[in-house]
């Protein structure tokens, strides 16, 4: 990760190494959801504030954790179903109820905290770490 300014629009950004993998399994996709928010993490724990430039990364983040409850049934909660688009080509609309949809978005919600939790203790307890390899180059200028 990087929260050097790197262009116009951004204050830094995170790459991973790209993986030929289809199969993931639960604990994979929740590291990538920290990994993805790690730059929102390293803006709160070095500069005490927020911006916009996580903007691209939450919509992920977001997206993979909808993919997580309605996609891979990975959610105990919502159960062993899938609603893929592949499963409904054409179609328009959402194929559950209005209650489902409820349930999915509580969890997501809860899901996604709950990575970002997990991703703003590993980057505060591993700050100095992190300072004396020189991640946050100009965290403290």
């Amino acid at each position: 990760m990087s929260i050097i300014p790197r262009g116009q629009a951004a204050l830094g950004f995170a790459m991973q190494k790209p993986e030929e993998r289809y199969i993931h399994s639960v604990e994979y996709l929740q590291d990538r959801m920290c990994v993805l928010m790690a730059g929102r993490a390293a803006e709160i724990v070095t500069f005490g504030e927020i911006s916009s430039g996580a903007q691209d990364d939450l919509e992920k983040v977001t997206d993979l954790a909808y993919a997580f409850m309605l996609t891979y049934g990975m959610n105990k909660d919502i159960g062993t179903l899938s609603f893929s688009e592949r499963n409904n080509p054409g179609y328009l609309g959402k194929p559950f109820s209005d209650s489902l949809a409820s349930v999915v978005d509580g969890e997501v919600k809860k899901l996604v905290d709950t990575m970002f939790q997990r991703t703003l203790d590993l980057v505060t307890a591993e700050k100095e770490s992190m300072l004396e390899i020189d991640l946050f180059p100009c965290a403290f200028l």
